[in-house]
């Protein structure tokens, strides 16, 4: 599926002030699973902390 995407090329991508774009995601869950645990652990160890959880 990715293989009909045509790549971007980073020197055409350009900008006078670096864009930063707040994400939001929703993590819905019923009772405990182990995907919960597995998620906020992914949140806590990427490199630019969320803002809130």
């Amino acid at each position: 599926m990715t293989d009909t995407l045509s790549p971007v090329d980073p020197l055409l991508t350009t900008a006078a002030v670096p864009v930063t774009t707040p994400v939001t995601a929703v993590v819905v869950t019923r009772g405990r699973t182990g995907y919960l645990t597995t998620t906020l652990r992914a949140l806590a160890s990427q490199t630019r902390r969320p803002m809130r959880v």
